[in-house]
Protein backbone atom coordinates (compact mmCIF):
# COMPACT_ATOMS: atom_id res chain seq x y z
CA UNK A 1 0.00 0.00 0.00
CA UNK A 2 1.12 3.80 -0.85
CA UNK A 3 1.76 5.70 2.30
CA UNK A 4 2.00 9.38 1.65
CA UNK A 5 3.02 11.64 4.96
CA UNK A 6 0.86 15.24 3.62
CA UNK A 7 3.75 18.42 3.83
CA UNK A 8 1.53 20.11 1.29
CA UNK A 9 3.43 19.22 -1.90
CA UNK A 10 2.48 17.98 -5.31
CA UNK A 11 2.35 14.00 -4.24
CA UNK A 12 0.51 15.01 -1.43
CA UNK A 13 -2.34 16.59 -4.07
CA UNK A 14 -1.21 13.33 -6.24
CA UNK A 15 -2.80 11.63 -3.31
CA UNK A 16 -6.06 13.61 -2.52
CA UNK A 17 -7.00 12.60 -6.35
CA UNK A 18 -6.14 9.10 -5.97
CA UNK A 19 -8.18 9.06 -3.05
CA UNK A 20 -10.85 11.00 -4.61
CA UNK A 21 -10.54 8.26 -7.59
CA UNK A 22 -10.85 5.12 -5.23
CA UNK A 23 -14.40 6.50 -3.44
CA UNK A 24 -15.50 6.77 -7.03
CA UNK A 25 -15.41 3.59 -7.72
CA UNK A 26 -17.06 0.28 -5.76
CA UNK A 27 -15.33 -0.13 -2.30
CA UNK A 28 -13.05 -3.38 -2.06
CA UNK A 29 -11.20 -4.02 0.85
CA UNK A 30 -7.93 -3.07 -0.36
CA UNK A 31 -9.15 0.47 -1.51
CA UNK A 32 -10.60 0.78 2.02
CA UNK A 33 -7.00 0.34 3.38
CA UNK A 34 -5.35 2.72 0.26
CA UNK A 35 -8.08 5.29 1.43
CA UNK A 36 -7.30 5.13 5.42
CA UNK A 37 -3.60 4.72 4.76
CA UNK A 38 -4.04 7.75 2.70
CA UNK A 39 -6.28 9.78 4.48
CA UNK A 40 -6.08 9.52 8.36
CA UNK A 41 -5.22 12.38 10.40
CA UNK A 42 -3.76 9.80 13.28
CA UNK A 43 -1.35 8.65 10.69
CA UNK A 44 -0.34 12.34 9.39
CA UNK A 45 0.43 13.09 13.32
CA UNK A 46 2.47 9.92 14.20
CA UNK A 47 4.61 11.03 10.24
CA UNK A 48 4.80 14.56 12.10
CA UNK A 49 6.46 12.67 15.36
CA UNK A 50 8.78 10.96 12.92
CA UNK A 51 10.24 14.39 11.14
CA UNK A 52 10.36 15.74 14.90
CA UNK A 53 12.73 12.50 15.79
CA UNK A 54 14.79 13.09 12.55
CA UNK A 55 15.37 16.76 13.26
CA UNK A 56 16.72 15.83 17.07
CA UNK A 57 19.23 13.81 15.50
CA UNK A 58 20.41 17.13 13.09
CA UNK A 59 20.06 19.13 16.72
CA UNK A 60 22.16 16.73 18.44
CA UNK A 61 24.99 16.79 16.14
CA UNK A 62 25.65 20.55 15.63
CA UNK A 63 27.70 22.54 18.31
CA UNK A 64 26.58 24.82 20.83
CA UNK A 65 26.92 28.07 19.85
CA UNK A 66 30.47 30.45 21.53
CA UNK A 67 29.66 32.41 24.10
CA UNK A 68 31.28 36.13 22.89
CA UNK A 69 32.39 38.28 26.25
CA UNK A 70 33.67 41.82 25.77
CA UNK A 71 34.92 44.69 27.84
CA UNK A 72 35.97 47.93 27.28
CA UNK A 73 36.79 50.29 29.55
CA UNK A 74 37.96 54.19 29.17
CA UNK A 75 40.41 55.58 31.62
CA UNK A 76 40.73 59.41 32.59
CA UNK A 77 42.82 61.65 32.15
CA UNK A 78 45.82 61.39 34.13
CA UNK A 79 45.19 57.74 34.44
CA UNK A 80 48.00 54.98 33.40
CA UNK A 81 48.76 55.21 29.57
CA UNK A 82 49.73 52.04 27.82
CA UNK A 83 53.62 52.12 26.43
CA UNK A 84 52.99 51.72 22.68
CA UNK A 85 49.68 53.80 21.70
CA UNK A 86 49.56 56.17 25.04
CA UNK A 87 46.09 55.73 25.42
CA UNK A 88 44.45 55.12 28.72
CA UNK A 89 42.04 52.49 27.24
CA UNK A 90 41.13 49.10 28.07
CA UNK A 91 40.06 46.07 25.39
CA UNK A 92 39.27 42.48 26.82
CA UNK A 93 37.19 39.84 24.77
CA UNK A 94 36.57 36.46 25.52
CA UNK A 95 35.05 33.25 23.70
CA UNK A 96 33.47 30.60 25.86
CA UNK A 97 32.96 27.42 24.28
CA UNK A 98 31.36 23.99 26.03
CA UNK A 99 33.86 21.63 25.33
CA UNK A 100 32.18 18.77 27.14
CA UNK A 101 29.24 18.88 24.56
CA UNK A 102 31.99 18.34 21.91
CA UNK A 103 32.75 15.55 23.48
CA UNK A 104 29.12 14.42 24.73
CA UNK A 105 27.74 15.16 20.71
CA UNK A 106 28.65 11.12 19.26
CA UNK A 107 26.62 10.09 22.61
CA UNK A 108 23.62 12.48 22.14
CA UNK A 109 23.85 11.46 18.01
CA UNK A 110 23.21 8.14 19.58
CA UNK A 111 20.42 8.40 21.67
CA UNK A 112 18.65 10.46 19.30
CA UNK A 113 19.39 7.74 16.59
CA UNK A 114 17.84 5.63 18.78
CA UNK A 115 15.00 7.64 19.28
CA UNK A 116 14.39 8.11 15.47
CA UNK A 117 14.22 3.98 15.22
CA UNK A 118 11.61 3.95 18.44
CA UNK A 119 9.70 6.44 16.01
CA UNK A 120 9.88 4.59 12.57
CA UNK A 121 9.11 1.04 14.39
CA UNK A 122 5.80 3.64 16.36
CA UNK A 123 4.80 4.93 12.70
CA UNK A 124 5.56 1.41 11.21
CA UNK A 125 2.83 0.11 13.76
CA UNK A 126 0.44 2.43 13.54
CA UNK A 127 -0.02 2.07 9.45
CA UNK A 128 -0.29 -1.94 10.32
CA UNK A 129 -2.95 -0.78 13.02
CA UNK A 130 -4.63 1.34 10.86
CA UNK A 131 -4.75 -1.26 7.73
CA UNK A 132 -6.04 -4.16 9.87
CA UNK A 133 -8.47 -2.23 11.30
CA UNK A 134 -9.98 -0.80 8.33
CA UNK A 135 -10.22 -4.26 6.46
CA UNK A 136 -11.66 -5.59 9.69
CA UNK A 137 -14.52 -2.63 10.05
CA UNK A 138 -14.87 -3.17 6.24
CA UNK A 139 -15.75 -7.00 7.17
CA UNK A 140 -17.81 -6.02 9.71
CA UNK A 141 -19.55 -3.61 7.40
CA UNK A 142 -20.56 -6.16 4.88
CA UNK A 143 -21.45 -9.08 6.80
CA UNK A 144 -23.96 -6.51 8.83
CA UNK A 145 -25.05 -5.81 5.35
CA UNK A 146 -25.44 -9.23 4.18
CA UNK A 147 -27.12 -9.65 7.64
CA UNK A 148 -29.50 -7.12 7.03
CA UNK A 149 -30.76 -8.30 3.73
CA UNK A 150 -31.13 -11.45 5.33
CA UNK A 151 -33.32 -10.56 7.68
CA UNK A 152 -35.45 -8.54 5.32
CA UNK A 153 -35.75 -12.11 3.25
CA UNK A 154 -36.72 -14.18 6.40
CA UNK A 155 -39.22 -10.80 7.28
CA UNK A 156 -40.55 -10.92 3.67
CA UNK A 157 -40.96 -14.62 3.82
CA UNK A 158 -42.69 -14.36 7.07
CA UNK A 159 -45.08 -12.51 5.84
CA UNK A 160 -46.16 -14.30 2.73
CA UNK A 161 -46.22 -17.45 5.32
CA UNK A 162 -48.80 -15.80 7.33
CA UNK A 163 -51.26 -14.72 4.45
CA UNK A 164 -50.93 -18.24 3.16
CA UNK A 165 -51.73 -19.42 6.84
CA UNK A 166 -55.15 -16.69 6.34
CA UNK A 167 -55.84 -17.93 3.16
CA UNK A 168 -55.68 -22.01 4.70
CA UNK A 169 -57.78 -20.92 7.55
CA UNK A 170 -60.22 -18.86 5.75
CA UNK A 171 -60.75 -22.07 3.15
CA UNK A 172 -61.06 -24.23 6.75
CA UNK A 173 -57.92 -26.19 6.02
CA UNK A 174 -55.76 -25.77 9.53
CA UNK A 175 -57.40 -24.81 12.81
CA UNK A 176 -56.84 -21.27 14.87
CA UNK A 177 -54.17 -22.36 16.34
CA UNK A 178 -52.08 -22.62 13.08
CA UNK A 179 -52.95 -19.39 12.10
CA UNK A 180 -52.30 -17.89 15.71
CA UNK A 181 -48.64 -18.82 15.51
CA UNK A 182 -48.02 -17.94 12.10
CA UNK A 183 -49.18 -14.63 13.02
CA UNK A 184 -46.98 -14.64 15.98
CA UNK A 185 -44.55 -15.39 13.74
Amino acid sequence: YRIQWNQGTAADLEANRAVRELLDKPLTPDAAVQIALLNNRRLQATYEALGIAQAAIVDAGLLKNPIFHGITAFGLSGAETTAESGHNNDYRFEVEMDFLSMLYAPMRKSVTRSAFEAAKIRVTAAVMDAAYGTRGAFYRFQADQQMLEMFQQVALATGAAYEFAQQLYEAGNIPEVDLLLQEAS
